[in-house]
């Protein structure tokens, strides 16, 4: 089945912190503030400021096949463990997706207000069976016993006249968001 909605797929390596970073081309690459998570980062799952979003994987140490999609409406897989929504700008046409060691710039986006839902969940044996054959995603295997999959990292880029509110749609076991999620202004990290 093809799905016309996908937009691009491809390999990321979390190996040191297990985050994914999203921000629009005009957002200075020496601003992310990739070091600065405060614990209630790691309890929501994200660190925002406008223009850069900061997911924190399911684990720390995980391969991601990263999908990034476009669509009209909120449509999140059920099998996903975790999925958060958040506000979302591009104003450049172009978005950059980074890990621990890179990234890659997607081209071509609309310029415009979006939600942006990132959804995680481990891939499959179905599923890594037909996917490109690749060393990094390669089940993590132990006597014999998979201990940990490759994960999936689903990003929605959903197009919106007003921006929406951040939100946790389903929480895994790793999150214990607050009850009000915090987004962060950029001068929240002056040394940055």
């Amino acid at each position: 089945m093809i799905n016309r909605n996908l937009f691009a797929a491809f390999i990321m390596s979390a190996s040191l912190t297990g985050k994914i970073t999203v921000f629009s081309s005009r957002f200075p690459e020496h601003r992310v503030p990739i070091d600065r998570w405060e614990d209630v980062h790691y309890d929501q799952g994200f660190l925002w400021v406008p223009g850069c979003i900061i997911f924190q994987g399911l684990t720390s140490r995980r391969t991601f096949w990263v999908e990034i999609r476009c669509a009209e409406r909120l449509d999140p897989a059920p099998e996903s463990l975790r999925i958060i929504s958040v506000p979302f700008t591009i104003d450049d046409l172009n978005v950059q997706i980074m890990d621990d060691v890179g990234g890659i710039t997607i081209h071509g986006s609309s310029c415009g207000n979006y939600q942006l839902v990132y959804e995680s969940r481990e891939l499959t044996d179905r599923e890594l069976a037909v996917m490109p054959q690749n060393e990094l995603l390669e089940p993590f295997i132990v006597d014999d016993i998979v201990r940990e999959y490759p994960e999936l990292i689903r990003l929605t880029f959903i197009p919106v006249e007003e921006l929406p509110d951040a939100q946790i749609l389903k929480a895994d076991e790793g999150l214990n968001p607050p009850a009000e999620l915090v987004l962060n202004q950029l001068d929240d990290f002056p040394e940055l």
